[in-house]
């Protein structure tokens, strides 16, 4: 079986300390920051041609991935979840309990991703090499990415931690339910019928981590529309939809201006359709656009629309003064929305950021307590 020959190379893998493959991967995304990298030249053209992200798209999100990717931030993200990194190399003590503690990463995980947007596969892989895991990933059928490039492309530059990651056939069903079978953990990404479909896949006894459909707005209080403003916090509106084509999670799928303020919502409406027509959208995407864009006064209703989106709210916008700031993400965070940021930040989570409200690594390990 194709896991028999990865077991091998991940108890290789197992012997190298956590800060040290991190710094390999961050490294790598150093190379990947470079616009004359040849595997970062072969992905903007899959981006452009299988994707179908202009150019200018395709070279701002793999700048605004690889910048998170950097070792520095991989090392905080490490801190973020497991407060000492090597926690996951040896046993270590926890002051808070008293107690020395080890995590351990899946013997081997199985990645399952969606094809809308292709950063998700990336960082799934990352995090689960972090953890010494194998991995394997199924890529969408409809849009591949660029998994399979960034693969190569670590294999010319650490083959040790490249030799447990493989990628199977998206279509081949039968060696896909057989990997789930022997998986540790399963990590999927799409809608919620496709998630619920893997999951009846998924023995009782394997982890299961479904990353489903979420939606996400903005919110801009009446108090910050004013006419010496507009015009920038329209452009920063305007690059939240394009950088990701208005087709991720994070893309908001309603914008809510509230009336009274120096700059009416209608006013605001065609600032941002101004910013939009600057950007480089195909004209098919701008023409959906101009009649997806809607905002219009608020009459109560912006938070019992929140309500409705319930357990599906991801990442909101908020734009307000100082004093409703925190009122308003008092009431985000009881609604469950699990990422608040500015206008214009919207398609960049830090990579500590709480996926869908949850830990990414710490969720994935299991732990051991030595108490003697």
């Amino acid at each position: 079986m194709i896991t028999g020959k990865l077991e091998e190379a991940r108890r290789l893998l197992e012997r190298r300390s956590t800060v040290s493959i991190a710094a390999s991967l961050g490294e790598l995304s150093s190379l990947w920051l470079k616009r004359n990298y040849s595997f970062r030249k072969k992905a903007v053209r899959r981006l452009v041609t299988k994707s179908h992200f202009t150019e200018k798209m395709a070279q701002v999100l793999l700048d605004a991935l690889f910048k998170e990717l950097t070792y520095a931030k991989l090392i905080k993200l490490l801190r973020s979840e497991f407060r000492d990194p090597r926690v996951l190399d040896e046993f270590r003590p926890d002051r808070a309990s008293g107690v020395r503690h080890r995590a351990h990463g899946p013997r081997l995980i199985m990645h399952i991703f969606a094809g809308n947007v292709p950063n998700p596969s990336i960082i799934s892989f990352i995090l689960g090499m972090l953890l010494k895991s194998a991995n394997i990933g199924k890529l969408s059928s409809s849009d591949d990415g660029f998994l399979n490039i960034y693969l190569d492309s670590l294999r010319e530059q650490d083959q040790a931690l490249a030799a447990p990651q493989r990628l199977i056939p998206p279509k081949d069903r039968a060696l896909l339910r057989s990997l789930i079978q022997e998986s540790d953990l399963v990590v999927a990404y799409g809608t919620d019928e496709t998630l619920k479909k893997i999951r009846e896949d998924v023995p009782l006894n394997v982890f299961f981590a479904g990353y489903g459909h979420r939606v996400s707005f903005a919110f801009f209080a009446k108090e910050i529309l004013r006419k010496n403003k507009i015009s920038s916090l329209a452009r920063r509106v305007a690059r939240d939809i394009w950088m990701m084509d208005a087709r991720g999670c994070l893309s908001p799928e309603r914008l809510y201006a509230e009336a009274g303020g120096e700059v009416s919502p209608q006013e605001f409406a065609e600032q941002v359709l101004r910013a939009l027509e600057k950007l480089d959208f195909s004209a098919e995407r701008l023409y959906q656009l101009k009649n997806w864009l809607k905002l219009g006064q608020l009459q109560g209703n912006f938070f019992e629309n929140l309500q409705a989106a319930g357990k599906t709210l991801q990442c909101m916008a908020l734009e307000a003064g100082p004093e409703r700031k925190k009122r308003i993400v008092e009431k985000l965070s009881e609604l469950g929305v699990n990422r608040i940021c500015r206008a214009g930040a919207m398609q960049a989570p830090p990579l500590t950021w709480h996926h869908d409200g949850r830990f990414n690594m710490a969720s994935w390990v299991t732990w051991t307590d030595d108490e003697t």
